[in-house]
């Protein structure tokens, strides 16, 4: 019998340690992909892939020669990071033309980075305003 007990509480023990394991692993998926949210004020806090690009234009290029191209203005390096609104502007990779409004971590200049670059979905993001 007391083999019998010993057996049961190793594999509890084992149980409990996978389960912790399993826990464990959630915790690092969580921390490295950020949930998003929106705040009272219509801004967003969201996880992305950072370091970021962020534009001077919500587009990639102007069919207007006049019009200067679309330039990287600072980098987001934050994760999370803050977006104080979204765009609509020209189609990107993440299959839609959103893009959130930031500050950069750089030179502190303000400009727009492609929702592909964030973990929102859908987008635009439930309760964020537009700019």
């Amino acid at each position: 019998m007391r083999t019998r007990s010993v057996v049961t509480a190793t594999l509890a023990g084992l149980a409990l340690t996978a389960g912790l394991g399993a826990q464990a692993q959630a915790q690092v998926r969580t921390q490295a992909n950020p949930p998003c949210y929106a705040n009272g004020d219509g801004s967003l806090n969201c996880g992305n892939t950072a370091p970021a690009k962020i534009y001077s234009k919500a587009d990639w290029g102007s069919p207007h020669p006049e019009d200067p191209p679309p330039r990287v203005v600072d980098t987001l390096r934050s994760n999370p990071s803050w977006f104080k609104c979204y765009v609509r502007g020209d189609h990107h990779s993440g299959g839609n033309n959103v893009w959130y409004y930031t500050v950069g971590d750089d030179s502190n200049k303000w400009g727009y980075v492609p929702a592909y670059s964030l973990y929102t979905n859908p987008d635009p993001f439930p309760g964020v305003r537009r700019c």
